[in-house]
């Protein structure tokens, strides 16, 4: 039997300057548990939206791909894409997002191993995405002047988490152990 659907959301509190566009800027966070069906879009955002499932099952479309998810699963909608997502009839998602944009968002979303062509990240049952979620909800409910700056370090670390993820898609370049060592190779090649 489906639980009681319930949403909430929190914004920034922090308002930023006119015209200044930060490196990394957190907007809003949310934790939802869905409508058996409860469908979104499709659609298209202006900013990036990232989803952690908690539980429960449901469909993620993009132009070109279908996914089914389930609790672990991550999926991020870049801005200007056309998606849609329906959580399932049986089992619904509950899911907790969070939206963001800046100069460095895409950087940092590619580091983390989110390309276009990987909109999607298994967890493989860790819970440390979801949890950053709710740690930047909390920061925005707490309206404190730091909520802005405690947003961007948790989601720094939720990306941090899935890039080490999905490490065993694509390993990170490393420089090695030391700084001796990469003069050695420098001045080597």
């Amino acid at each position: 039997m489906p639980k009681s659907p319930t949403y909430h959301v929190a914004s920034n509190p922090v308002l930023l300057d006119p015209g200044y566009e930060p490196e990394l800027a957190v907007l809003f966070a949310g934790e939802s548990q869905t409508r058996p069906s409860h469908r979104v879009g499709p659609k298209i955002v202006d900013y990036y939206l990232f989803h952690h499932v908690i539980s429960g099952r449901g469909t993620f479309v993009t132009e070109d791909k279908s996914a089914e998810l389930r609790g672990g699963h991550s999926f991020l909608i870049r801005p200007g894409q056309l998606v849609s997502y329906i959580s399932d009839e049986q089992e619904p998602w509950h899911y907790r997002w969070v939206a963001f944009s800046g100069k460095n968002a895409a950087n940092l979303v590619a580091e983390a191993g989110l390309g276009p062509d990987v909109p999607i990240v298994d967890s493989r049952g860790d819970k440390k995405a979801g949890e950053r979620c709710k740690k930047i909800y909390e920061a925005f409910r707490s309206r404190r002047s730091s909520a802005s700056l405690e947003a961007a370090g948790h989601l720094h670390l939720m990306l941090a988490g899935l890039q080490a993820a999905s490490e065993g898609l694509r390993p990170a370049r490393l420089r090695p152990d030391s700084h001796a060592e990469e003069l050695v190779r420098q001045i080597a090649g």
